[in-house]
């Protein structure tokens, strides 16, 4: 969970920084470790964290338009793979 958590800040921190190459890298990454075998506690906090990543992410959709979207699409994938 550490690790996930460790990932998500940097996450944040890419976007912020409009970073493309970092985000695709570090959504890869989560793509890999995030998996349904986590308890529900974990995923809650998972989910929440993206969500809160997301909402920034459509804060800057009017400077960056197609980064935002591509960000915004890879993160409700990874929302709706915690919630199976």
């Amino acid at each position: 969970m550490e690790k996930i958590n460790n990932t998500l800040v940097k996450l944040e921190d890419a976007i912020k920084n409009v970073d493309e190459k970092k985000v695709t890298n570090i959504l890869d990454e989560l793509k890999n470790s995030v998996n349904s075998k986590l308890d529900n506690e974990k995923i809650k906090e998972i989910k929440a964290k993206l969500e809160e990543i997301l909402e920034q992410t459509k804060s800057q959709a009017k400077e960056h338009p197609v980064f935002s979207i591509a960000v915004a699409g890879i993160i409700g994938f990874l929302l709706g793979r915690l919630s199976k």
